[in-house]
């Protein structure tokens, strides 16, 4: 029952605010001027995929998610859970925020509270674009979204909307046994009235 109302609740928060595309693209929008604070790191696609080709690793697992976002302050606490048993195995976990540089603070302030890693990884100001396509041109641009890299960089399984441990755990685990897990898992749209 209560995964019932998950998907149902999550799915609803897609649509309302967690996911599509931007009207205003970053670029246009006015930036702030003050200084970026304590705790966090603007990256792009390329700076997160660099995680995936260190000596060592399997690949990664990257979650894009927002402070505003209502299934996302579900979904990170869970993958922080679940994220040393695989980085133990050569596949670490990203978490790179989605939110304005303006609610950057919120975004530090929200890891800070899940006992998350700093500095908070976020979207560069004003690339928003660029990140998605970066990261996947099947993004739809809905968060939260979790990508899963192999160590080469290349994307094995995207899944765009929230998702639960016995989601992705499975496929995880069947990739580090050498499964092709290549696709993509999106939240279904409630149906239309």
């Amino acid at each position: 029952m209560r995964r019932g109302r998950l998907v149902a609740a999550a799915a609803g928060l897609a649509l309302l605010g967690c996911g599509g595309d931007e009207v205003v693209p970053r670029s246009e929008r006015p930036q702030p001027s003050a200084a970026q604070p304590d705790g966090v790191r603007p990256v792009s696609a390329g700076d997160v995929l660099a995680h995936a080709k260190v000596p060592g690793s399997r690949g990664l697992v990257v979650n894009v998610w927002a402070s505003w976002c209502g299934s996302c302050r579900e979904e990170v606490p869970l993958l922080m859970k679940m994220a040393e048993r695989f980085a133990s195995r050569g596949l670490p976990l990203r978490f790179v925020s989605a939110d304005e540089p303006r609610d950057y603070e919120k975004a530090v302030q929200q890891m800070r509270d899940w006992g998350g890693p700093l500095p908070a990884l976020a979207v560069a100001a004003g690339s928003m674009g660029a990140f998605k396509r970066g990261m996947s041109l099947n993004w739809r641009g809905g968060i939260p979204a979790t990508f899963l890299f192999d160590a080469s960089g290349q994307l094995r399984h995207l899944w765009e909307g929230p998702i639960l441990e016995e989601e992705i755990a499975p496929k995880l685990e069947a990739f580090l046994a050498g499964e092709n897990v290549d696709g993509e898992t999106r939240t279904a749209a409630p149906p239309a009235r």
